[in-house]
């Protein structure tokens, strides 16, 4: 017994150890294209600056995945990579290539599904969020549909950001409801909201609020360190 003792506080510790590392290197990161952002420097490269952090918090996730403690810690983990993965898909298009954008969008939607495959529901809850996830777009595309202002990327986009909307609030009233992962769904709740941020700026930025593209960063890279940081919590 106490050689287990020993060993999983050995263990948290090891773990503890990493996560610090990359939360410095994250931040390291973070304020060098933030200087680049909003001051009159030049560090490098802006859009691989940013790109690295997202590469940076996959592999951390990866890492993860040997710290859980039991099967449901492993579960969790293995959709928090996945989620991750297509992140990172989905910012290579959007971020490094700048073009594609129904694919990277796609891709995001696959982020946010397996964001909600981690979120713990009993089987009624399952069914209303199943629900909701799939009427809201569909709704939303009938009226862009009679509005004449229907297309493909419009379509996805809806699709996607049902989802990142559902999962904040699920995860927002599992910080009140849950009697466990407390500090999982405070982290997801965060860092779901700054996604959210960040999506509001790229919509002003679409209708020509240019400044607004200067926070859409300032948002999003806390809101998915923050997601990555709720693994084994």
């Amino acid at each position: 017994m106490l050689d287990y003792t020993y060993s999983m506080t050995k263990k948290r510790s090891i773990e503890f150890s990493i996560e610090l590392l990359f939360i410095v290197t994250g931040v390291i990161l973070y304020i060098l294209f933030l200087l680049e952002d909003f001051g009159d420097y030049y560090l490098g490269d802006n859009v691989w600056l940013k790109y690295s952090i997202i590469i940076i918090l996959f592999v951390y996730s990866l890492i993860a995945i040997g710290f859980g403690t039991n099967p449901k810690e492993f579960k969790d983990n293995i959709l928090l990579a996945l989620a991750l993965l297509f992140t990172l898909l989905s910012d290579y298009f959007l971020l490094v290539q700048d073009d594609n954008y129904e694919v990277g969008v796609i891709m995001f939607t696959f982020a946010q599904l397996f964001h909600a495959l981690r979120i713990e529901r009993n089987k009624i809850h399952t069914i209303i969020s199943v629900i909701i996830r799939i009427i809201l777009p569909v709704v939303g595309i009938i009226v862009l549909a009679s509005m004449g202002e229907l297309n493909v990327l419009y379509a996805f986009v809806l699709i996607y950001a049902t989802q990142l909307l559902m999962n904040f609030v699920e995860n927002l009233v599992l910080c009140f409801i849950s009697k466990t992962n407390k500090i999982k769904y405070i982290l997801l709740t965060i860092g779901f909201a700054l996604f959210i941020g960040c999506d509001v700026c790229v919509g002003l930025m679409n209708i020509g609020e240019y400044s607004a593209a200067l926070l859409m960063w300032a948002f999003y890279a806390p809101s998915q360190a923050l997601i990555a940081l709720s693994t084994n919590k």
